[in-house]
């Protein structure tokens, strides 16, 4: 593996961030938008996160962001803030080199640092084994499946929850979550 320079996501990066979603949008059911969304809509997604001081990271080799990872709320109660979800974007030309990977261990790095106790990862169809099987190498587990909940690619899609902890998980009462910008 050529190495992997991960760092917090720039502006600048929305035009690359934009082509690889769009990509994944287009030939995948990692996600059920059914039109990519542009550049300025992802970029102010991006400062929604970042406002709320989630992380944001990009994938760069030689220059180029070749694949980005956040973690996001899972859902917006108070009971749930130490619970994020993970979502991790690669260019197709650089799959199968271990990108995602290290995307996805500097991000389950930051969110334990940050003091949350639980990452989710929300996998758009039982047959993305790809994300399935770089979810379980993380140790990620199987939490549920909903079959046919979502309409992508002109048929139904399963939807499957895997889950694992961070820290302490939920073997001791829940701490401040750090705010600071690790993104």
């Amino acid at each position: 593996m050529t190495e992997l320079l991960i760092r917090p996501v720039r502006q600048a990066d929305f035009n690359a961030i934009s082509r690889i979603y769009a990509e994944a949008v287009e030939t995948t059911s990692a996600n059920w938008e059914w039109t990519a969304p542009d550049t300025d809509e992802l970029l102010q997604r991006y400062l929604d996160l970042k406002e709320g001081g989630y992380p944001y990271i990009a994938g760069e080799l030689s220059g180029e962001i070749i694949g980005y990872a956040y973690a996001s709320p899972f859902k917006m109660r108070e009971g749930y803030q130490w619970v994020v979800e993970n979502s991790v974007y690669i260019h197709p030309d650089h799959f199968g080199f271990g990108y995602g990977s290290a995307l996805l261990t500097a991000l389950i790095d930051i969110c334990t640092a940050q003091a949350y106790r639980q990452m989710l990862a929300v996998i758009g169809s039982s047959e993305n084994t790809a994300s399935i099987r770089l979810h379980e190498k993380h140790g990620f587990k199987l939490m549920g499946k909903a079959p046919g909940i979502g309409w992508k690619h002109e048929r139904w899609q399963d939807w499957l929850l895997m889950g694992r902890p961070l820290g302490a998980g939920s073997s001791a009462p829940p701490t401040e979550i750090i705010r600071e910008s690790a993104t």
